[in-house]
């Protein structure tokens, strides 16, 4: 089982944001938060005494925002609750702005070995049009500081921001590739709700339209590829072999289960459910939330909504997130779609014997592959 630890403060909502995270400065709402989170962690524990840990993922919101001390008493409550094996991988989400020496220092003695950063871009022109509160150097500055502690760091890019170009995407991809062994691209979507939408809207900020995105994108995607780094996933390329075991659990649906406000979890043989799979999202309420804790005294009782997967919504996840990955997929698992992915998208697909992946124009056009196959 792999455990996801949602914290969802930060130092300042990003405009293009839709993620449940919210500035907070109050130490004292944080720690009341920490407080219901290591309850809920610890209840979990006693009803999942018998599940292995495999990776444990800390994101939110932002993670590094918070203290030594928090960060130390959410930590130790997994271990006493959780059997934990020594040496999985375990990630920690930071922004540029709250990495600080000492906290790097902590996270790597709680047993932490892996950082994802969320640089998006290293323009300042960009940084500011999103509502970024780092600039480039403070990115450039804490990528190396975070290399002193930890030799495997990951690092979130966007590409379709206001001032994008081709020729700033492979600048800013070169500079950083030295540094990290693992690197997210995304293109930009601005959300429904967000600033974002409302400046976009006003013609106050422009953004690159989808058929630029995609030359963005493939500049990125060839860039990468001269760096020495492997498109595993759709979005995600790595080097050394340092995939996210984490994620890569998600696209494989291993068995994870996610603690915070708004986590979600996909557990099997979940004991109220009647089924072997079932999807289970966390209140998105924090005074619910705490709430909860207060009032809970078995992992049952915090509020979630729930849904029993059927052996065809089973199909369809695994289909479409395996078709993620350059693994690809078991045939037998396909079974007759394995017949239409190999005449109708024989441009799209890599034939791998007993399996069959999407090669990377196929990654390009996945959605509209699994709109004809599922």
């Amino acid at each position: 089982m792999k455990l996801y630890i949602h914290i969802p403060f930060c130092k300042n909502k990003c405009l293009y944001c839709d993620f449940k995270s919210f500035p907070c400065a109050d130490n004292g709402r944080i720690d009341e938060y920490i407080s219901a989170l290591s309850k809920e962690i610890a209840l979990a524990g006693n009803e999942f005494f018998d599940r292995e840990i495999t990776s444990i993922y800390f994101g939110g919101g932002t993670p590094s925002l918070l203290t030594v001390e928090q960060f130390s008493s959410v930590f130790n409550t997994i271990k006493q609750s959780f059997n934990i094996p020594q040496d999985i991988e375990i990630t920690v989400e930071c922004n540029p702005e709250s990495v600080t020496a000492e906290k790097l220092s902590a996270m790597a003695s709680f047993g932490a070995n892996r950082i994802s950063l969320g640089v998006q871009s290293l323009f300042d022109d960009n940084l500011r049009a999103i509502g970024r509160v780092h600039d480039r150097q403070t990115a450039i500055d804490k990528i190396k500081l975070i290399n002193k502690f930890f030799s495997n760091l990951s690092v979130d890019f966007i590409v379709g921001l206001p001032f994008d170009t081709e020729k700033r995407i492979e600048e800013e991809l070169k500079e950083v590739a030295p540094f990290v062994q693992h690197i997210s691209v995304y293109m930009l979507s601005v959300e429904c709700g967000t600033p974002l939408e409302k400046l976009v809207e006003d013609g106050k900020i422009i953004v690159a339209d989808s058929d630029k995105q995609v030359d963005l994108f493939e500049t990125a995607c060839k860039t990468l590829q001269e760096l020495g780094f492997e498109r595993y996933e759709v979005s995600n390329f790595s080097k050394d072999g340092k995939r996210s075991k984490h994620n890569t659990g998600y696209w494989t649906r291993e068995e994870y289960l996610g603690l915070g406000l708004i986590a979600s979890s996909l557990v099997k043989n979940y004991a109220n459910s009647g089924s072997s799979e079932s999807r289970h999202k966390n209140t998105d309420s924090t005074e619910n939330y705490l709430l909860d804790s207060r009032n809970s005294t078995k992992y049952y009782d915090f509020s979630r909504e729930s849904e029993i997967l059927s052996d065809e919504e089973i199909f369809e996840e695994t289909v479409m997130l395996a078709l993620r990955l350059n693994d690809g997929i078991d045939k037998k698992i396909l079974g007759e779609k394995t017949d239409i992915l190999l005449s109708k998208f024989a441009d799209f697909v890599i034939d791998k014997g007993d399996k069959i992946a999407l090669n990377g124009n196929g990654m390009d056009i996945m959605n509209h592959i699994l709109v004809e196959i599922l």
